[in-house]
């Protein structure tokens, strides 16, 4: 049982850094993105955001009309 328990804690803890590492990715991706449509095109957008029941992630159509 003590086994068992060691080999969970390991895969836990190896799962939440992946985890971790993925979300810091697409955060840096999404903030990048804002960033540079504010120095291009001088409008202030949000990288996902809903408008008229769609929902838009980096200007792509993801659901909804």
């Amino acid at each position: 049982m003590k086994r068992n328990t060691k080999i969970f804690l390991k895969t836990l803890r190896l799962s939440i850094i992946w985890a971790a590492f993925f979300l810091i990715i697409i955060l840096g991706i999404c903030k990048s993105y804002e960033k540079m449509r504010e120095v291009r095109y001088g409008e202030i957008k949000n990288a996902v955001y809903i408008e008229n029941g769609v929902l838009y992630v980096l200007d792509f159509k993801l659901f909804g009309g």
